[in-house]
């Protein structure tokens, strides 16, 4: 039943018609692309994916003269072993990922050069992808899965699980939901299921554009109500948690806990400097980032490495942010951490659905 829930969401197209004529070992291209008012560095990677395109990567992106932090994809696929070690790199070097149906170097005071139409990820291609920390895809783009079948390259490395296991823990480290998996396994390998940008969003495909989360009433162990959230954050798999609970100490005022997660050292060393940073910051409730309600902090901002997550605890008076959430825009809660370390910052944009009528009913409850 559920994949013939899946045939009809999703296009499938025979594999063999859209192989292209790419050269059997993927090509690194270094490109830049300027628009009026900024230019973009690149890197396409373009052709099958084999055995030496991770070694290959990773020595251009050690290059001194290397300034990029972009990886595109026009590939059919190839090797799912160095699919994945190109994703594990791609991932290591906290480089982003992008799917365009073209590319093209566009340097100023220079003609334009089409690098490549009709580009495409299919396959291996898509798991590469999906090792990008920022992931983007044009709205057209095309990227597809299908079903792999034992990967001699993976046996020979010792992997005792299935293949469907090592996929699946490699998609759970990538931040992907393994419902996207299911699409693949349910595709014969000679067919590609191409994933449509809305369902890319759904999955976590593409995460620069997060479906905006509910706020919830909820109880703690302690018996104390809580308005909370869990919000993915906008180019990155971290996500914020927030709760808004009624302060014991004033009845006139909430208490607001944050928590934002997936913080490794591996990812960033220097974390507990980083977050130091964090202590003479000012985090503000905020409606289209312009009408801001300041947070008086009461738990200092602090690193836990357990939960790979940092936290901090503000006060706020009740009805001060009861009245900001009156105000139509788009809610935002802003840590003023720099913009440098926008990947560790607990800063996301925030639904508003569910946030008053919650906080009504916490204004409502004996303190």
């Amino acid at each position: 039943m559920r994949a013939r829930t899946f045939s009809i969401l999703f296009a499938t197209v025979s594999f063999a018609a859209i192989a292209k004529e790419d050269p059997q070992q993927m090509l690194f291209i270094p490109f830049v692309e300027c628009s009026q008012t900024r230019c973009d560095e690149f890197i396409l990677a373009q052709g099958v994916i084999d055995a030496g395109a991770p070694a290959r990567l990773e020595a251009i992106i050690r290059t001194p003269t290397n300034n990029s932090k972009i990886v595109v994809f026009d590939s059919p696929g190839g090797s799912l072993a160095a699919g994945l070690k190109l994703g594990r790199v791609i991932r290591k070097n906290g480089l982003d990922t992008g799917v365009a149906t073209s590319y093209s170097r566009h340097e100023i005071g220079k003609p334009e050069q089409i690098l490549t139409k009709d580009a495409v990820c299919f396959s291996s291609c898509a798991y590469a992808f999906m090792g990008g920390v920022s992931r983007s895809l044009q709205d057209d783009a095309r990227i597809g899965v299908h079903q792999f079948y034992g990967d001699q390259e993976l046996s020979n490395e010792g992997e005792t699980q299935t293949l469907v296991a090592v996929l699946s823990q490699y998609l759970k480290a990538m931040g992907i939901d393994r419902d996207l998996l299911d699409i693949a396994s349910t595709t014969e390998s000679t067919e590609m299921a191409e994933v449509p940008f809305d369902y890319a969003v759904k999955y976590n495909l593409d995460n620069q554009h997060p479906i905006l989360a509910q706020w919830e009433l909820q109880a703690t162990e302690d018996g104390e109500t809580l308005v909370s959230v869990n919000q993915q954050k906008a180019g990155s798999d971290a996500s914020t948690w927030i709760a808004v609970g009624r302060n014991p100490l004033d009845v006139r005022g909430f208490m607001i806990t944050v928590k934002h997660g997936l913080l490794t050292e591996d990812t960033h060393p220097n974390i507990a400097e980083q977050i130091s940073q964090m202590e003479f910051l000012q985090s503000n409730i905020c409606i289209n980032r312009i009408k801001c309600v300041a947070l008086s902090k009461f738990v200092s901002w602090n690193y836990e490495k357990e939960t790979q997550t940092i936290d901090a605890g503000f006060l706020i008076d009740a009805m001060t942010l009861i009245d900001l959430l009156a105000i139509e825009g788009d809610l935002v809660f802003v840590s003023g951490f720099p913009n440098e370390h926008y990947r560790i910052s607990p800063s996301v944009e925030l639904g508003r659905f569910g946030i008053k009528r919650g906080l009504l009913a916490l204004n409502k409850t004996d303190p």
